[in-house]
């Protein structure tokens, strides 16, 4: 069972301090394939830190991230159109039956320190 949809009001447009144009949006099913290409792209250690332990992630594994990220919630930073949409960073969250949450927040390596997830 998928989480209710995030509004669609809640995007907002941005620019990055280099000038690159993004968009926040909930994240939407169909960023399946961009948000595979994603952890794909990940370094082994950001992809470590992130999904707790998967230096490599195997199909089982991704599968099993895939249905956790189907019962939660979240949202990405992207930029581009169409076919050059690129997903830059992803923040899901995941209540559970006891209304405690997870909370994950992954920026693609080559976007870190670049504005997109600004610290204190």
């Amino acid at each position: 069972m998928r989480a209710a949809a995030l509004p669609a009001h809640l995007a907002a447009s941005r620019r990055l301090d280099d000038g690159t144009a993004i968009v926040i949006r909930p994240i939407h099913p169909e960023d399946d394939a961009i948000e595979r290409a994603f952890i794909s792209g990940l370094s082994s250690d950001t992809r470590y830190n992130r999904l707790l332990g998967a230096r490599k992630l195997t199909p089982e594994r991704f599968g099993a991230y895939a249905h956790r990220l189907r019962t939660g919630n979240g949202f990405v930073a992207v930029t581009g159109q169409g076919a050059q949409l690129r997903l830059l960073g992803v923040a899901r969250y995941v209540r559970d039956a006891d209304a405690a949450a997870e909370f994950g927040v992954v920026v693609a390596d080559a976007w870190q320190r670049k504005g997109l997830a600004p610290c204190c």
